[in-house]
């Protein structure tokens, strides 16, 4: 029987100004910005690597006001609105590893495994006034990072379906089900799973690999199909479903 792989699957704000020529010093957009960015590229995209957590991306920038300190800020939002602050003192670079990224963008609220556009920009201060750089934008897909099935601590290797065409993207659990219950808790019945049993002299390993035969019924929880793109979770973990017939 084939086994099934789940898929995770204007109003204008103006300001109100006197007509005097005050500006406010406090408000870095309204000020002219001295401060030239070199790296990263704008519209730049990234895969951040569980693998290798510490590597760095590199974020370089010049200004010629003296005794400056800069801070690295970022948003979801072009506007910049909801940000988050890094500060990084009086140079003129600093790097940031996937893992100060991938926390990055939980904390902004990316999910895990999804993609974010990232806005960012630097800020400068100088003697009390507030200035900023160009906006910058970089897509930046979160830590394919094992999956844990909370039913049963069954970890799953994870990958990215990607299509050029469209930049649309699928993420599946990479590795066969081994679940015996549903999200919920309720057991599946003798017959609904079966798993592979080793012959003698096989390795028992191949009975993870093999992972669970599922009838349909028992993976649909029903016998509904999802013909018409109807996300059912199924035998699936919390989170994830059956894939659709297009998928």
């Amino acid at each position: 029987m084939k086994k099934s792989l789940f898929y995770l699957a204007a109003t204008l704000l103006i300001a109100t100004t006197s007509c005097s020529e005050d500006n406010n010093d406090d408000d870095p957009k309204g000020q002219e910005s001295n401060i030239t960015l070199y790296a990263p590229d704008d519209l730049e995209e990234f895969d951040l690597l569980y693998e290798n957590p510490t590597r760095k991306l590199k974020f370089e920038w010049e200004s010629d006001k003296e005794g400056a300190t800069y801070a690295l800020i970022f948003s979801l939002d072009e506007e910049m609105n909801n940000i988050e602050r890094i500060d990084i003192g009086t140079e003129m670079y600093t790097s940031l590893t996937h893992q100060d990224l991938d926390d990055l963008l939980g904390k902004l609220g990316v999910g895990e495994y999804k993609r974010g556009e990232l806005y960012w920009a630097v800020e400068s201060e100088n003697e009390g006034t507030l200035s900023r750089s160009e906006i910058r934008s970089m897509k930046l897909f979160r830590f394919y990072k094992p999956f844990i099935d909370p039913r049963d601590n069954e970890e799953y290797r994870v990958c990215r379906v990607f299509d050029p065409i469209s930049e649309d993207y699928a993420v599946w659990l990479a590795d066969n089900l081994r679940a015996t219950t549903y999200s919920d808790g309720t057991p599946l019945g003798e017959n609904d799973v079966k798993f592979y049993t080793p012959q003698e002299g096989e390795n028992e390993s191949w009975t993870k690999v093999f992972g669970g035969y599922y009838t349909w019924t028992a993976t649909m929880r029903g016998t509904r199909g999802a013909e018409e793109g109807e996300k059912i979770q199924g035998i699936a973990p919390e989170g994830w479903h059956i894939p659709t017939k297009t998928e």
